[in-house]
């Protein structure tokens, strides 16, 4: 996500639905072949890949965070610090450190939007709070080392809450070994509202993943599977802190980005910033099971493993929080990065990045359409 958060009410009647900020907007291009060497771009209707719930409040959400974000660029295009790296629109910020550079990101998550406090455990939602700031580190390609928390607690919560929140961050900081170094806590009328900001390193500058800098012929990889978030995994997910030091050390990846929109959505994110568009093969998008498990539960008939497969495929592109990782991969290192590849790791190649601009779907025939992204606006 950019790095600048933005926190807006939760929808109206208790919607449970994830928002996230979009970072560009869609291409109104297709993708017609025109001989095995040439290509062109036309201008057509795009294919739609429409997302589970259609609410105008997140659509105009949507719209004042892009705008907010934007307003916030032009407040400081002309006047970086030099000790400022890497700015705002990344993943992460970067600034220069005494000895290394120091990756900064922050996240919130609120009672309504990202969680439900009477469902989900507490602890899992104090962990998820920090989760998703260790998978910005993990996408700049940086080593998390501390984290200042800030929370605005519900004045009916207890003291054992709290202590039940607090466990869930702890045990994910100790597992990466992170240390909680500070923060701050206010009692209000409103939801519980959470976040972290987290510090990390680099090696130095060059190290750095940025989400802007993949170039046509680089292979699209993504790790993990997609899709149906909302059944647990947007709590429990792991962030690939460790699979990115691992493939730091390779020197294998040329940008990056995690997947909190949607898949469709951060992918055309990461080409946009790129200046370049993205083809992507949809049979080879890993689908996770619970995205099937929704999938069987919306369709009409669910023994119609076409249908499921389908709508299951439409969840794994649309859902988000999944905080995988996109890496654009040059053609000269994708056999290295295979060879490297951690045991127990799941990385799957589904496309590439390409000239021109737009995301596009290579269907199974080896026809291309265009896709409109979307996913969910925090």
């Amino acid at each position: 996500m950019p790095f600048i958060e933005v926190s807006l009410p939760p929808p109206p009647d208790s919607v449970f639905r994830s928002f996230r900020i979009f970072r560009g907007s869609s291409s109104r291009s297709s993708f017609t072949t025109t001989t095995a060497k040439e290509t062109k771009y036309t201008k057509t209707a795009p294919l739609e890949i429409q997302s589970n719930t259609t609410l105008g409040y997140a659509h105009s959400m949507a719209s004042l965070e892009r705008e907010i974000h934007q307003w916030l660029r032009q407040q400081f295009s002309d006047s970086v610090h030099p000790d400022v790296l890497i700015g705002i629109g990344d993943d992460a910020a970067v600034t220069r450190g005494a000895d290394r550079p120091l990756v900064i990101t922050t996240d919130t998550i609120a009672d309504g939007t990202h969680f439900l406090s009477r469902q989900h455990p507490l602890d899992l939602i104090g962990r998820k709070s920090l989760a998703v700031n260790l998978s910005d580190i993990a996408a700049m390609g940086a080593k998390p080392k501390s984290v200042v928390l800030h929370w605005m607690l519900p004045r009916s919560f207890s003291l054992d809450q709290v202590k039940t929140l607090f466990q869930g961050v702890k045990k994910l900081a100790d597992h990466h070994d992170i240390q909680i170094i500070g923060g701050d806590t206010n009692c209000w009328d409103g939801p519980l509202v959470i976040g972290a900001t987290a510090l990390g390193e680099l090696d130095s500058l060059d190290a750095a993943w940025r989400i802007d800098t993949a170039s046509p012929g680089d292979a699209i990889f993504v790790s993990g599977r997609f899709g149906g978030s909302i059944l647990g995994h947007h709590l429990s997910f792991e962030p690939a802190v460790e699979l990115a030091m691992h493939l730091v050390e390779r020197g294998v990846v040329n940008a990056a980005t995690d997947v909190s929109d949607s898949l469709t959505r951060d992918l055309h994110a990461m080409a946009k910033s790129s200046n370049c568009g993205a083809e992507i093969s949809i049979d080879q998008i890993p689908i996770a099971d619970a995205a099937f498990e929704r999938a069987s539960g919306s369709v009409e008939d669910p023994t119609d493993a076409a249908s499921v497969k389908k709508r299951a495929l439409h969840h794994a592109m649309t859902d988000g929080e999944d905080f995988g990782l996109i890496l654009a991969v040059p053609s000269d290192k994708v056999a290295a990065l295979e060879d490297a590849k951690p045991s127990g790791s799941q990385l799957t190649r589904i496309g590439s990045f390409v000239q021109g601009d737009g995301l596009w779907s290579r269907q199974p025939d080896g026809a291309l359409e265009s896709i409109k992204p979307q996913g969910y606006d925090h």
